[in-house]
């Protein structure tokens, strides 16, 4: 689309606003684009989405970093986006709003389509219940997600609000400073509510599962998938969550039960005896913190060793070696390079509980608690 063609962005902001009013606004923004509307047949601007987006930030980078993934969504998610700042304190409630509506004609439709961001400040007490804010601006009849972009609150009245408005909480595990503690938390609210989560983290290990899970396709190596002895994963300075949910999916697909921890080794006894599981952060600053940048599997049978390994070469290069006996393979893959708006386009697409994600974090969860 030319500069030219670039539909327009209708605004409105306000100060210590009632949030009762904001959909009033946004149904003005809406008719300021009817009546602006370059054609016959747009008589008025037409609200069109899927899917309500409510988004969580308690900083103002973090905020930032939220709209601007949100804004290159890569895939077509007509919505309505509500990003929230909240700032806790026991100050009177003050609520800042800045609305915008993007509308254009959209073919095979009569009017236009607009789509509509919501950012919301939200300071003092009321950013305490903000469960009470956010359900007016809720689309009725539509899916609602909730994005948690950084560490779980303290205080946990706010996650279950998170969680009593959405119908899918989306968190990212590698922003978690105290990953097992945080991992934990996860657990239990799986375990407890129900809850149906989501995380970016688990997503970004989809292609290190699909390497390891293919070492065993082939039959002279199968063998040894039943008596690995030792699991050592290194990671990025930063969050070891993807590390520990690595460990857990391995760990739940082979049955293995957590018998210890020290420091950051964990013990498990598998069908085929003890297995080690050792978590390493490894100062890296080219690459993302909390990222995987190994995984070495050990395994010894009938007198018989092999190792299998995945090394990250290049941010988006890594390469599988596998070393037995009966065959040796090695091969160099190309990394996905999907960011945070794949990622999030990608869990906005997903409905319903991730069975393989709520297994691998049970398991994570209890490795650092025998």
């Amino acid at each position: 689309m030319s500069a030219e063609e670039a539909p327009p962005t209708l605004e409105w902001s306000g100060q210590a606003v009632d949030v009762l009013a904001i959909d009033a606004a946004l149904q003005r923004l809406r008719q300021e684009a009817a009546d602006g509307a370059p054609a016959e047949g747009t008589a008025h601007g037409t609200r069109t989405s899927v899917l309500t987006l409510i988004t969580y930030a308690f900083d103002g980078a973090t905020a930032q970093r939220a709209t601007q993934t949100i804004a290159n969504l890569p895939e077509y998610h007509p919505s309505r986006s509500i990003v929230i700042l909240a700032e806790p304190s026991d100050d009177e409630p003050v609520i800042d709003a800045r609305l915008s509506a993007h509308c254009h004609i959209a073919p095979g439709l009569e009017g236009q389509v607009c789509f509509e961001e919501i950012a919301l400040t939200v300071k003092g007490r009321a950013a305490s219940h903000l469960h009470s804010i956010v359900l007016p601006l809720l689309v009725p009849d539509l899916p609602v997600f909730g994005w948690w972009t950084g560490e779980l609150p303290d205080d946990a009245h706010l996650l279950d609000d998170a969680l009593d408005t959405a119908d899918r909480l989306i968190v990212d595990s590698t922003r978690f400073s105290e990953a097992e503690r945080s991992l934990a938390r996860l657990a239990r609210l799986m375990q407890s509510r129900g809850a149906a989560l989501s995380d970016l983290g688990w997503a970004r290990l989809n292609p290190w599962r699909q390497l390891i899970a293919q070492f065993f396709d082939e039959p002279r190596l199968r063998p040894y998938l039943d008596s690995l002895t030792a699991l050592d994963i290194e990671h990025a300075a930063g969050s070891s969550a993807q590390a520990l949910l690595l460990a857990g999916w391995l760990a739940d697909r082979l049955g293995w039960r957590p018998s210890g921890k020290q420091n950051h080794t964990y013990r498990a006894r598998s069908a085929g005896g003890d297995v080690v599981v050792s978590v390493h952060a490894e100062l890296a600053p080219d690459r993302e913190p909390g990222s995987l940048l190994s995984v070495l599997l050990k395994a010894s049978k009938d007198g018989k060793t092999a190792t299998f390994g995945v090394q990250r070469r290049e941010p988006q290069l890594a390469t599988a070696t596998a070393k037995a006996p009966e065959t040796s393979l090695e091969r160099t893959v190309r990394l996905p390079a999907g960011g945070d708006p794949e990622m999030l386009a990608a869990e906005l697409q997903t409905a319903g509980r991730d069975q393989a994600y709520s297994q691998a974090l049970a398991m994570a969860a209890s490795l650092p608690l025998v």
